[in-house]
């Protein structure tokens, strides 16, 4: 009686793993079964029984076999590691895509320190030319680099710049944490995302995510002093033409940037888990770091996967991308978007997935079996629709035509710096006369995708920049409305209409509509906060509509307005 028990038991078990396998392979497979019984087969035909090779496949896979407790058959489920966790959490991305999202939250950060940045070197320069140093300089005079007030301007800038950059990237992490660990846990434990509730959960911690976020970005600071140092060793070498005295003061300044590198790096290690101990069980600053540590240590393993595959995945992109611009089809942009709206919070979301289970959390990993290609279309057509009903609502005209003023004052601004004072570096920035020597040496239809990827990005982040504040998209529209203005001041009226109209009549409208969303986006945040989760899902899909847009101004750029400017200008 025993024997056929334990017989019962043993055929349980062979048929819970053998499901166990099928639901695996179901991921990657189209006929999981019939992949399972081939590798089973294999495996008989070395010798081994069916019980046998199931369970060497199952060790295989999972790495242990599950424990069997007790006459009812309970099992408790092995661990699954980061390689594990990515692979399901890429199985899963064509029917949660939101995770996205968190990725150009967090790059609306780059908005600010861009436009302060900008405005920083606009302002450097009026006072170099104001001290008559600019020309001198660009004359070829060297020993210009040795007055003390070019110093003393570049120095103050690269402080502003190093405190608004550490800042802005803490804020930048956060706002991404909030975004994505919610989603995440909710995925992994739950098999489904609402991305209202993940939002609101997040966004209840996003004062110590702030403060966490500017912690790990303060061995940035350390850049600053080493980049003056070895910039002033580098101005008197070009000077002085004595390298050999600055040597020591460069090799300090490097000294100083790779410490702050190393302490950069080893902080980012040891609080891996910070943020999603803040957020997933709501612990204080202190204790998150304490927990992180300890998770750390039980998960050496999976944080090693972690960061061997962030790495080769970044020299694989590096790779093609270098081999693509060879060939001269560069790809570099279109690689960059997918690394980081897919790729990286997918490996965050993953790892998440590891602290849940050092916590003790169960998983319940769901199937789904919606194709990417059919997720694209859906988010496609529902952005086209948003982006329609955004543009004829009557409610948004505020917005679009605040965008429309906000550029024109750019414009504006741009168009008179460059007159009264930039007139002598930008005037070797755009060159009359010259079509761009790059776009004799690549693809167009390359080059069109390298334009459409860069500008939707730019579409999109300009859209949620208002999450930040409304400042951030108002900074977009002036500065790409400056960056006109100096086109605008080296060209002739013909010139510009050929140069810029081509493209630009269907381009600068897609990013008047991204702004405007942003500027709404920008009112909600301080107006009526209860509405921020489904304002930033509505203000996405507006900048998933301006796709199509987007997408034919850059096929425009790339082919058209460079035969116009042959054709009517005679450029070369």
């Amino acid at each position: 009686m025993q024997g056929v028990i334990k017989s019962n038991r043993a055929v349980n078990m062979s048929e819970e793993l053998y499901n166990k396998l099928v639901e695996y392979f179901a991921r990657y497979y189209s006929q999981p079964a019939m992949y399972l019984e081939n590798l089973l087969k294999k495996k008989m035909e070395a010798g081994l029984s069916r019980e046998e090779a199931l369970k060497e496949v199952f060790n295989e896979i999972f790495g242990k076999e599950e424990k069997i407790f007790g006459e009812a058959g309970k099992t408790e489920k092995p661990r699954k590691g980061f390689l594990d966790m990515l692979s399901y959490v890429f199985s899963t991305y064509s029917s949660f895509p939101s995770i996205s999202i968190s990725y150009f939250v967090k790059s609306t950060t780059n908005t600010i320190t861009g436009f302060i940045g900008f405005m920083l070197i606009i302002a450097i320069l009026i006072q170099l030319e104001h001290a008559g140093l600019v020309g001198r300089i660009l004359s070829g005079d060297l020993r210009a680099l040795l007055d003390p007030r070019l110093l003393e301007y570049v120095n103050v800038g690269v402080l502003i710049g190093s405190i608004v950059f550490v800042i802005a990237s803490g804020i930048g992490e956060a706002l991404y944490a909030a975004t994505l660990y919610p989603q995440a846990e909710t995925l992994l434990t739950k098999g489904r995302v609402n991305f209202r509730e993940a939002v609101n959960r997040g966004f209840k911690h996003i004062y110590i995510l702030i403060a966490a976020g500017i912690l790990l970005n303060l061995p940035l600071l350390l850049l600053y002093p080493g980049l003056m140092i070895m910039l002033a060793s580098a101005m008197r070498m070009f000077a002085l033409k004595y390298p050999i005295e600055f040597l020591r003061s460069l090799m300090t300044g490097l000294f100083l940037i790779v410490i702050g590198g190393i302490l950069f790096i080893v902080l980012r290690i040891l609080a891996i888990y910070l943020m999603p101990a803040i957020i997933i069980d709501d612990l204080s600053l202190g204790e998150a770091f304490k927990t992180s540590l300890s998770t750390l240590r039980k998960t050496v393993g999976s944080v090693l996967a972690y960061a061997v595959f962030f790495v080769l995945i970044m020299v694989l992109i590096g790779l093609v991308s270098q081999l693509f611009s060879i060939l001269g089809a560069p790809i570099s942009n279109a690689l960059g978007f997918i690394l980081g709206a897919i790729v990286i919070p997918s490996m965050d979301a993953s790892l998440t997935g590891v602290y849940l289970q050092a916590r003790g959390r169960s998983l319940e990993l769901k199937l789904f079996k919606k194709s990417f290609m059919d997720m694209v279309w859906e988010k496609l057509r529902a952005g086209w629709n948003k982006t329609f009903h955004f543009v004829t609502t009557k409610t948004n005209i505020a917005y679009l035509t605040l965008s429309l003023v906000i550029i024109v004052c750019g414009v504006a601004v741009g168009f008179s710096l460059d007159k009264a004072f930039l007139y002598k570096v930008t005037r070797l920035i755009i060159v009359r006369g010259r079509i761009n020597p790059f776009l004799e040496k690549v693809f167009p239809f390359s080059l069109a995708s390298e334009i459409f990827f860069n500008n939707w990005q730019v579409s999109i982040v300009a859209s949620l920049s208002g999450i930040l504040t409304p400042l951030a998209p108002i900074s977009i529209s002036l500065l790409n409305g400056i960056i006109l203005g100096f086109v605008a001041a080296r060209l002739t009226p013909f010139e510009f209409m050929v140069t810029i109209m081509p493209h630009g009549i269907i381009e600068i409208p897609g990013i008047i509509i991204a702004i405007a969303a942003g500027l709404k986006l920008g009112y909600i945040l301080i107006s009526d906060r209860s509405k921020l989760p489904e304002s930033i899902k509505e203000m996405t899909y507006v900048a998933v509509g301006l796709a199509p847009i987007l997408l034919t101004a850059a096929v425009i750029e790339s082919t058209l307005t460079p035969l116009l400017i042959r054709i009517f200008l005679k450029w070369s």
